[in-house]
């Protein structure tokens, strides 16, 4: 594979983690692989992380953990009244996640694999493409379109954006084709 695929390749973007608690506070702690910037993306859409709660409504938007370095800490809601809910954190677009911790209440209850699952196990949707399939210049990781729609459908969708990449090459073709998909999105 070439190099710049494989760089890309470690990027997170369209990577979500998933958990439910009936915890009060979410504190993310993260690093990242390369601290890198760019002067046209802001740095929360690079290396920053996304929260967004399900109360049985649908997913909405929580907040944004802005990074401080390679390394960052954020409390990103509290004040919350205690209930389970359902949070989905996305991770950097720009940059890869080395390390994520979640920090909730001492007393709350955690689940990694929550049993009101995100996704449709009954379709997949596959987007395939350059810098805006990756996130470019979105201003946070929760909006790069693929996870839009994967919010919005409730289809878990494979993110294969790579900046300037997206030339198909005969690695990633075979890739595809070797995955299990109901839909493939070229842009």
């Amino acid at each position: 594979i070439r190099e710049q695929l494989w760089y890309l390749g470690r990027n997170s973007a369209g990577i979500a983690l998933r958990f439910s608690s009936n915890t009060t506070a979410v504190t993310l702690k993260w690093s990242v692989l390369n601290n890198f910037s760019m002067n046209h993306m802001p740095a929360t859409g690079i290396k920053g992380l996304d929260l967004y709660v399900n109360e049985g409504d649908g997913w909405n938007y929580a907040g944004t953990a802005k990074p401080v370095g390679k390394s960052s800490e954020a409390v990103v809601i509290k004040n919350m009244e205690r209930r389970v809910r359902e949070y989905l954190i996305y991770l950097p677009l720009y940059d890869g996640a080395e390390k994520i911790e979640v920090g909730v209440d001492n007393d709350s209850d955690f689940n990694p694999k929550p049993e009101n699952l995100m996704f449709s196990r009954e379709k997949r949707v596959i987007f395939y493409g350059t810098s805006i399939t990756q996130g470019g210049c979105a201003s946070r990781p929760g909006m790069a379109y693929p996870s839009i729609f994967s919010r919005l459908s409730g289809v878990e969708t494979i993110n294969l954006g790579f900046s300037g990449n997206g030339r198909l090459d005969l690695e990633i073709a075979k890739e595809i084709s070797r995955a299990d998909f109901d839909v493939l999105f070229m842009d």
